[in-house]
């Protein structure tokens, strides 16, 4: 059974390594990954009132890789803000990640709908996500479209070696 809560800094062991497998998966794979940034980042977020951190725990799923237990299936990092000429706030998604034993069923919906709830609770008033990843883009996006997201605009990269 799906458990989904908050992260707190206790978890930022097992995070690190979804957050690894997210960063090999996606189109960001060509970067480095440093751990101690990305633990620093984690704590950061957990600890910040304008950030969210919630996660899929999935008891009885264990993972096991450097004696390290795990059983965060899924992850939700986002964040409120405003724009730069504007006190509206929104909220949007730095990651949005399931591990992919989880896919295919809610715990992505899920996060997404916790994050949704945890927005309205600051006071946002748009949410603002997508499939920026390059992980099954079309899937994620037809789910956001299916639960009430419209698409706009465009995402593009440029190689600049």
């Amino acid at each position: 059974m799906m458990k989904y809560e908050n992260a707190t800094i206790e978890d930022i062991k097992q995070l690190l390594p979804l957050c690894r497998r997210f960063q090999l998966e996606s189109w960001q794979n060509f970067a480095d990954f440093d751990y101690d940034l990305m633990d620093d980042w984690l704590a950061e977020r957990i600890a910040d009132h304008q950030s969210y951190v919630g996660i899929a725990r999935n008891n009885g799923f264990v993972e096991q890789k450097d004696s390290v237990s795990r059983d965060i299936a899924g992850c939700l990092i986002g964040m409120a803000f405003t724009f730069p000429y504007s006190r509206t706030l929104v909220a949007g998604d730095y990651l949005w990640y399931v591990h992919p034993k989880f896919r295919g069923g809610m715990t992505g919906v899920r996060l997404l709908k916790n994050f949704e709830i945890w927005a309205k609770d600051k006071g946002a008033v748009r949410l603002i996500g997508g499939a920026t990843s390059g992980i099954a883009s079309k899937r994620t996006a037809d789910l956001m479209q299916h639960i009430g997201f419209k698409a706009f605009g465009a995402l593009a990269e440029k190689e600049l070696r």
